[in-house]
């Protein structure tokens, strides 16, 4: 089965507390496993930073502490296979 986004062009707004976190996850399926690229602002966001964590091998994004800079629109691209 080829990588699918199972709800595409679905758009969550989230709201998030200054100095909370939030957990963003990839809405996507494929067999095998399909790899996720996650991005900030249309820049690709490094794995395991102090401020995101890429869990699930990637498939949820965690921002830690938030900060009022993080207000961006965060997207993910499926591609390929792990």
């Amino acid at each position: 089965m080829s990588p699918k986004v199972d709800r595409p062009g679905e758009i969550e707004k989230t709201e998030v507390k200054t100095n909370s976190s939030i957990q963003l996850t990839c809405p996507a399926s494929g067999v095998p496993l399909p790899a996720i690229t996650w991005f900030k602002n249309n820049k690709p966001i490094q794995a395991n930073s102090t401020h995101f964590n890429l869990l699930n091998d990637g498939w949820t994004l965690e921002l830690i502490a938030a900060k009022i800079e993080d207000t961006a629109r965060f997207v993910f691209i499926v591609s390929g296979y792990f």
